[in-house]
């Protein structure tokens, strides 16, 4: 196991009041794996990945839980410790990937950074590095003295992957990879990702709200609500047999191309404001298939079949 997040919770303590942003997450990533990690905008998954590399912002605050990371605690780690695993062994790729590069620095001189940081090199060989990186993810040597401003959002893209895979590390996180990408570029990117992974041999978190890209790349899949992780599982068994009504109501919402006359069902009601989480389970005030113990206490996971799991009063026996 390469990584376990055991209970996370994260608040941001602002002037307005506390906002609940991950509220007892719990899941886990075995070495050489992928996991998707699904769910509406305003889930909390951005800030269970900040978490993990513990980068969040000044409001943000880890209240509980433990991030076990080659069985080392993130949650107790010391800054030090930290600045050597970040861009080392840990590497995230964020949501806007053109804020995240410095405009006065080029493409090369950026990766090269990286490198120096983390590995005793000269600067020639952390400027071979980067080309070498730019290489792999499609991008020639000619454009490797190029200013941030001069690439599209495709190319940029491919930078931050350069950068995040510069010092191979164990395991790579993408935020929304494919955020503002058309069709045609986000193919593309995906295929590059699934590429790089094999040949990095790196486990891999994709966070995305998009359902229909995750199993391009992931082995598994784990379905966000509220800041809790409702179900999880191997792609073929939540997509093709999902057991929380949260993921039901996910996949109602799909066209379903092979079928073009199928309705669309939307969920009902709105997701609870991350200010006041309704007690019990959070999905209760919108489910319909919700009963008693629904609005008291949070369900625990069942194992509803073999690495299939959900958390859900309607698996009685394990809850």
């Amino acid at each position: 196991m390469i990584l376990e997040v055991r209970d996370l919770a994260v608040e941001y303590r602002t002037l307005e009041g506390i906002v609940y942003a991950v509220n007892g997450m719990d899941f886990e990533l075995q070495k050489g794996h992928s996991l998707g990690i699904v769910g509406e905008t305003g889930a909390g998954k951005t800030t269970m990945a900040l978490s993990i590399l513990r980068l969040l912002p000044r409001q943000g605050v880890i209240t509980r839980g433990r991030i076990l990371f080659e069985k080392e605690d993130l949650v107790k780690a010391k800054e030090k410790d930290l600045q050597k695993i970040r861009g080392d062994k840990i590497s995230m790729v964020f949501q806007d990937p053109m804020s995240s590069l410095n405009p006065v620095f080029t493409v090369k001189q950026q990766i090269a950074e990286v490198v120096k940081i983390h590995r005793q090199v000269s600067n020639k060989e952390a400027d071979d590095r980067a080309i070498e990186m730019l290489r792999a993810v499609g991008i020639s040597e000619d454009r490797a003295d190029n200013y941030p401003h001069e690439f599209s959002g495709g190319m940029i893209q491919r930078v931050m992957i350069a950068i995040a895979l510069s010092c191979q590390p164990k395991l790579l996180i993408l935020d929304e990879p494919t955020t503002a990408l058309d069709v045609t570029i986000q193919a593309q990117v995906l295929d590059l990702v699934k590429r790089l992974r094999a040949e990095f041999s790196t486990s891999m978190i994709l966070i995305t709200h998009d359902l229909g890209i995750v199993p391009e790349i992931c082995d598994e899949v784990a379905v966000v609500y509220s800041g809790r992780v409702v179900e999880k599982g191997g792609i073929g068994d939540v997509y093709k047999d999902p057991r929380h009504p949260y993921t039901e109501g996910l996949f109602n919402c799909v066209p379903d191309i092979e079928d073009p006359d199928k309705k669309l069902i939307p969920i009902s009601g709105l997701s609870p404001s991350s200010r006041l989480i309704p007690p019990g389970c959070p999905f209760h005030p919108r489910c319909k298939d919700r009963f008693d113990p629904c609005d008291k206490s949070a369900p625990r996971f069942a194992e509803v079949s073999p690495g299939h799991y959900a958390a859900c009063y309607k698996y009685r026996e394990c809850c």
